[in-house]
């Protein structure tokens, strides 16, 4: 499996997963890399994407390791049920005690593996270790295409 970056947003194996969220009619908010590297060694707090989308809230956040995504490189932790929470509004970093009733869920990656979350879902990312190999992922929002924000 390797198609092409700017084709990655429209890979059949994902839209396949997508259709089962949000049906046939499926836009594109947006796709992006996330690359942790030497320039981007932090950590990133605890928050929710949705806040920072425009349009409707029915959206379909997906993210593909383009590289193996792990502790030493920063990798993704998630909280699982805490979409209910439903969004939090714009606040940035959330406290640590909103996610504390939530469990943990924090997988290893490799190159070609996929993640797809609710906008609302509390997740962070560890720091990088500065000798690791830098994390990169692919971040594609799907959402209605009647959704006016579609690209």
């Amino acid at each position: 499996w390797s198609p092409s970056l700017p084709h990655l947003c429209v890979e059949k194996s994902l839209i396949d997963i997508v259709v089962q969220f949000i049906g046939f009619n499926i836009g594109i908010y947006n796709q992006r890399l996330i690359i942790k590297d030497k320039l981007a060694l932090g950590a990133v707090p605890l928050h929710q994407d949705a806040p920072y989308h425009r349009g409707f809230w029915n959206k379909v956040a997906c993210f593909v390791a383009l590289s193996a995504c792990n502790e030493a490189n920063g990798k993704l932790v998630f909280y699982k049920g805490s979409h209910k929470l439903g969004s939090l509004g714009d606040v940035g970093e959330v406290s640590r005690h909103v996610a504390e009733p939530f469990e943990r869920y924090s997988p290893d990656l490799e190159p070609g593996d996929v993640v797809f979350m609710n906008p609302f879902l509390l997740h962070e990312s560890g720091p990088k270790e500065p000798n690791a190999p830098a994390r990169i992922m692919a971040d594609i929002l799907y959402q209605p295409a009647s959704d006016p924000s579609t690209i």
